[in-house]
């Protein structure tokens, strides 16, 4: 399975320095699923094998990756709450800290979920730009969900 971001790029890119998580906890099904609900759908599908193949690298670290990265993010914080073990699902508890309430998720959800719409706005913008400057041959505006739907706080418009 072939993906945009590798486990390293998520933590270089998603995380702060101080949050520990081995690359292990990231897998590339992982990764792969936050690149199909956050990228696929704005870059088509077109743009988005061309990308796979690793064209328009400079477009991809800045406008792609930080996007997915996030998304992977998104989608880990939840699982790492809960653990598979032997004895069932678990919730891991180290010395001197606790597991988070579901409040404090909420929030944390809420704000990356922010911080995603405010990066696929961008990559829009980004690839408007782009493509009326006849740039990003791959790109097919008709594609891209924005340009046939909007989200507005929770209700979705289809244009």
């Amino acid at each position: 399975m072939k993906t945009l971001l590798t486990a390293h790029q998520v933590l270089d890119l998603a995380f702060a320095a101080g949050e520990h998580l081995p690359p292990e906890a990231l897998t590339r099904a992982m990764i792969a699923a936050a690149e199909e609900r956050y990228v696929r759908p704005l870059v088509g599908d077109s743009l988005y094998q061309d990308l796979l193949t690793g064209a328009h690298e400079a477009f991809s670290a800045d406008y792609i990756r930080p996007l997915a990265a996030l998304g992977v993010k998104r989608l880990l914080l939840p699982q790492l709450k809960l653990r598979p073990a032997l004895c069932g699902v678990v919730e891991p508890k180290a010395q001197g800290w606790q597991s988070a309430s579901e409040e404090s998720l909420e929030a944390a959800d809420r704000a990356q979920a922010l911080e995603i719409e405010a990066l696929s706005r961008r990559l829009h913008k980004e690839l408007e730009r782009l493509h009326a400057e006849g740039e990003l041959e791959a790109y097919r505006p008709e594609e891209n969900i924005r340009n046939r739907c909007r989200n507005h706080g929770g209700l979705f418009q289809i244009l």
